[in-house]
């Protein structure tokens, strides 16, 4: 659609993921709203990043920018986002968190993590972690599904307890300073790494404050010049059928706010439900309230279900981050729901 209102051709790289695609009347106005409105802007969150095909997303969304004007505003996850790619926490030649459980490798390292809450596919994140030879955790709480998979589990310091260095989406540098003592014996993450370091006698583990440690990496990431590089996207493919929604909700981001007692009683925490569009509640016998059965893969879950008008046909909106939705597998990705 875009490319008929503006005139510019899509590139042959990006056609097989738009071949075979019917343009309707709301594609042609979207089309029609980017190519023609003065101050316009094409946002990238959470749902997109978080989706199977969220490489194509973003170089569809770059191309519809550059042959309408628009500004693209992608929203990173988190509060650090962009210090992470900073640091290049992925290397080269590295896998991705979904590529470390799809190899089951020998060990993992945790940090920071809750494997029944903070992984895509939770299912698939407990079976590979409890079958793995070690797992070292370094976490700021121990829950149960910590202890089903962790050979050892080293107390960090939560964020107040904290103090370290964030990068805002623009990447100015902010420093940040603990707001309440350390609990206990937990310590902030660069001591640990610090230590661990200092005990297998690696290089690089001499500083002894983190002013030495942010003087560092600053010097080393000025120095570094990064490359573009031209993305690999996959092949794109559709499940077809019914297809998982599953973002975050706002206060299961992490686990002091799963926490809260406050927080949770709030109607934003109220996220255990199967939302469906009026046309498929229909078309699958349920109605508002009703119990449904929501499947992926060979687990099942039980919800109550929330006509959800906001929703297109084919959207099943089952959020993540949650005891309810941990025994499911993709955030994003084909789901069964029936009624009970």
């Amino acid at each position: 659609a875009v490319a008929a209102v503006t005139g510019h051709k899509l590139p042959n790289a990006m056609q097989t993921a738009t071949g075979g695609q019917q343009v309707g009347e709301q594609h042609k106005a979207i089309a029609a709203m980017l190519k023609d409105a003065e101050n316009k802007i094409l946002m990238l969150g959470q749902a997109a990043l978080s989706h199977a095909q969220a490489a194509w997303l973003r170089q569809l969304s770059v191309w519809i920018c550059g042959a309408t004007g628009a500004s693209l505003n992608i929203v990173t996850h988190g509060g650090n986002a962009t210090g992470a790619a900073k640091v290049r926490s992925l290397s080269k030649d590295g896998l991705n968190a979904r590529a470390m459980l799809d190899a089951s490798l020998n060990g993992y390292l945790l940090w920071d993590v809750e494997p029944d809450f903070d992984f895509s596919n939770p299912s698939l994140a407990s079976r590979v972690l409890e079958a793995a030879n070690k797992v070292v955790a370094v976490s700021s709480y121990a829950g149960a599904d910590l202890k089903a998979c962790a050979d050892v589990i080293l107390p960090l310091a939560p964020l107040p307890e904290s103090e370290g260095t964030f990068y805002t989406f623009d990447g100015q540098m902010a420093e940040v300073q603990a707001a309440a003592k350390l609990s206990g014996d937990a310590r902030p993450g660069w001591k640990i790494l610090r230590r661990l370091g200092a005990q297998l006698e690696l290089e690089g583990f001499e500083q002894v404050d983190l002013a030495s440690v942010r003087e560092e990496m600053t010097a080393i990431l000025d120095a570094v010049e990064v490359e573009p590089q031209a993305p690999k996207l996959a092949a794109v493919e559709s499940s077809g059928g019914l297809h998982r929604v599953g973002e975050v909700g706002m206060y299961a981001v992490n686990g002091m706010c799963r926490r809260s007692e406050y927080l949770q009683q709030t109607a934003q925490a109220q996220i255990n439900f199967v939302g469906l569009s009026e046309n498929d509640a229909a078309r699958l016998g349920l109605s508002e309230g009703q119990k449904a059965k929501v499947g992926q893969r060979d687990d099942t879950i039980s919800l109550p279900v929330r006509i959800c008008s906001e929703l297109p046909e084919g959207a099943v909106w089952v959020k993540a981050g949650t005891p309810a939705v941990s025994a499911l597998g993709d955030s994003y990705g084909p789901i069964r729901v029936e009624a009970v």
